[in-house]
């Protein structure tokens, strides 16, 4: 703000102001003395006559002051111009600071809100799932730190225990462990160890949840093929009371560019759909 002033005021004070370049009246006094005594002319007197002063002097001396008189307007517009160009300037600057004030206290905030990641080992994270069983992140993290070491036999025990040991009743936790367990057999095994788990999620978890899982991993890992014969599953199993499978497969159909393909489920979805739904 210090800065926006002394430029404002040095600016002002650069100025030239009208009348700065005339002389006092002193030395228009002197110089009128030092006339008289170097030129001497006996006064001629006053001329009342119009001799010598046409309709065309007197207009030019009119258009002579209306300049005049315009071109202080125009400088006292411009000096208030100025004026309000140099307290947007100072105005815009101070917004400028309040912003960046602004984002450097929610960088802040976002700091402290992020949680401090700490690399456990083994032995901890045997302790972490042993004191608190039933928590699916617990044991997610486990098997985590044996994919990292490139040890899928190990990570897949994890997710065997984990199964084993969280309490049936805790169906949330259970989704999330198989959920786990099928990212990371499409990502690190084959085709026949999806399926199997696949199966086994299906019987001791919801079905519907587990095909629609499995479909969103596929899609996640760009495999269509594998996510369209998914969705498909979805359509025969679940059509009659999930109304919601044939908006999925269009949708991964128009996703992959198939349009023909989706506009071809409207006449099957109103087919199969119940009359109540169909209005």
């Amino acid at each position: 703000l210090d800065d926006i002033l002394i430029r404002k005021w040095t600016v002002r004070a650069d100025r030239k102001r009208k009348g700065d370049d005339a002389p006092t009246k002193l030395a228009l006094l002197e110089e009128g003395d030092k006339a008289k005594e170097t030129v001497e002319t006996e006064d001629p007197g006053f001329d009342w006559s119009n001799k010598g002063f046409r309709n065309e002097d007197l207009a030019a001396v009119g258009k002579l002051t209306a300049k005049k008189d315009e071109e202080e307007e125009v400088d006292d517009e411009e000096e208030e111009e100025d004026e309000v160009d140099d307290e947007e300037e100072a105005g815009s600057d101070e917004e400028e600071a309040e912003d960046e004030e602004a984002s450097d206290e929610e960088e802040e905030e976002d700091e402290a809100e992020e949680p401090e990641l700490i690399e456990k080992s083994e032995e901890e994270h045997s302790r972490l799932v042993r004191s608190e069983p039933n928590s699916a992140l617990n044991w997610i993290e486990y098997m985590s730190l044996f994919i990292e070491k490139s040890d899928l036999e190990a990570a897949r025990k994890t997710a065997e225990e984990a199964l084993g040991i969280i309490n049936p009743t805790e169906s949330e936790e259970l989704l999330k462990m198989w959920t786990a367990y099928l990212n990371m057999e499409v990502a690190y095994g084959d085709a026949a160890t999806v399926q199997k788990v696949f199966e086994r999620a299906c019987r001791n978890a919801n079905a519907y949840t587990i095909h629609k899982t499995l479909a969103k991993i596929y899609q996640k890992f760009d495999k269509n093929a594998e996510a369209t014969q998914i969705l498909e599953q979805m359509v025969k199993k679940f059509r009659a009371n999930q109304i919601e499978v044939w908006t999925l497969l269009a949708e991964h159909f128009m996703a992959q560019k198939e349009q023909k393909a989706a506009r071809d489920l409207l006449p099957r979805a109103l087919k199969s759909a119940p009359k109540a739904q169909q209005r």
